[in-house]
C-alpha cells in the first residue's frame, strides 16, 4: 500500500489523465480496496472485475492499456470506480450510473475536496427510475426540473428532502463515510 499522501481534489476531474498531479495507484490496489468496501468475497472478485470492465466500456472509468502495461491510476479515476459502486449497490444499471453521473458529478465530486467534514455530507437522488424508463419521447429524466437530486448534510435531511421536495422514495449516499472507508482502504489523508 502507498505511505499517507496529501490528496487535494481539483474542482474537475482532470480529464482522469494518467499524467495527473498527485498520488497515483495501481489497478490492483484500487480493486482490493473496493472489494474490501463492498465486502466481495475472493470467489466473487470476477464479477467486480466484470462489472469495472463494463464501466471502462461504457466510459464511467478510466481505460486500461492492455495487458502487460503497469498503469497507475489518479485520486479521479478512484473516485469515480467508487462511486460508481456506490451506485451500483442501489441496483442501478451501469448506463443509469453514468446518466446520473452526467448530472449530479462535479457535486458529487466536490464533496471529496479537503479534509473529512464534521458533519457527513450524503448525496440524495429521488429514485423514479421507472418514469426514465418509460418517457415515450424517448427524454431523458435528469434534465433540470425532471428530477431532484443534491448534497445534503446529515442535519438537513428531514427539512430538506421530506419539506422542501415531497418526495416518496430516496436513494442516500453517504458520501463522508465513503471518502473515510477510502482514506483507510488506500492510505489516503485528505487535505
Amino acid at each position: 500500500m502507498n505511505s499517507k499522501v496529501s490528496v487535494k481534489f481539483w474542482s474537475e476531474l482532470d480529464g482522469l489523465r494518467a499524467d495527473q498531479t498527485g498520488p497515483a495507484f495501481r489497478y490492483g490496489e484500487i480493486e482490493r480496496a473496493l472489494a474490501a468496501l463492498h465486502k466481495v468475497p475472493a470467489g466473487a472478485r470476477k464479477t467486480l472485475q466484470s462489472r469495472i470492465k463494463h464501466f471502462q466500456r461504457i466510459g464511467l472509468a478510466p481505460a486500461a492499456p492492455g495487458r502487460g502495461h503497469k498503469v497507475e491510476y489518479g485520486i479521479a479515476g478512484v473516485l469515480l470506480w467508487a462511486v460508481s459502486l456506490e451506485l451500483s449497490e442501489c441496483a442501478l444499471p451501469p448506463e443509469q450510473i453514468k446518466e446520473v453521473l452526467n448530472l449530479n458529478g462535479p457535486n458529487i465530486f466536490h464533496t471529496f475536496e479537503g479534509p473529512v467534514p464534521d458533519e457527513d455530507l450524503i448525496f440524495v437522488l429521488q429514485a423514479n427510475f421507472l418514469e426514465w424508463h418509460l418517457r415515450v419521447d424517448g427524454s431523458k429524466m435528469t434534465g433540470e426540473g425532471q428530477t431532484q437530486s443534491g448534497i445534503v448534510t446529515v442535519s438537513q435531511i428531514r427539512d430538506m428532502i421530506f419539506k422542501k421536495w415531497d418526495v416518496p422514495r430516496l436513494i442516500m449516499i453517504n458520501l463522508t463515510d465513503l471518502k473515510r472507508r477510502l482514506a483507510d482502504a488506500l492510505n489516503i489523508e485528505w487535505t
